[in-house]
C-alpha cells in the first residue's frame, strides 16, 4: 500500500469494514491474520467478526461464503477505505476522546408520551 506523505509520529488508522476482504493466511496476500469470532448470514452473503491478536475485533466484514467460528483467516486492506489521522497527544485531545458526546435533543423537539386512559 502506498499513499501521500505521512508525517512521522503516532497516528490513528480508521478502516472501513468495506475495505477489508478475506484472503488466505499462508500465500502472502494478507495484510493481517486473525480468527473468525462470529458469523451471521446477511442475505447476499455473510458478515464476519474477526479477532486480530493485539488489535481487537474487526466487525462488519462481508464474505460471499461462510466461514466457521475459530477458523483462521487473512484480511487484505483496500487503501481507498483506510484513513490515517495524526494522534495528537495533548491534554485537550485526551480529554475530548474520553468524554461522550451529548446526544440530547433540544426541549422543542422532545415528545411527551402518555399511557392510554391518562
Amino acid at each position: 500500500m502506498s499513499g501521500g506523505d505521512v508525517p512521522a509520529g503516532d497516528a490513528v488508522l480508521l478502516i472501513r469494514p468495506t475495505a477489508l476482504a478475506l484472503c488466505g493466511t499462508n500465500n502472502g496476500d494478507n495484510h493481517l491474520a486473525g480468527t473468525v469470532a462470529d458469523v451471521a448470514f446477511r442475505g447476499r452473503g455473510h458478515e464476519l467478526a474477526v479477532y486480530i491478536p493485539g488489535h481487537g475485533r474487526f466487525t462488519g466484514i462481508f464474505a460471499p461464503v461462510r466461514s466457521e467460528r475459530g477458523e483462521p483467516v487473512g484480511l487484505r486492506l483496500d487503501p481507498a477505505g483506510c484513513y490515517l489521522f495524526p494522534a495528537a497527544d495533548t491534554p485537550r485531545s485526551r480529554e475530548r476522546s474520553t468524554r461522550l458526546p451529548t446526544l440530547a435533543r433540544p426541549a422543542s423537539h422532545r415528545r411527551r408520551y402518555r399511557a392510554p386512559g391518562c
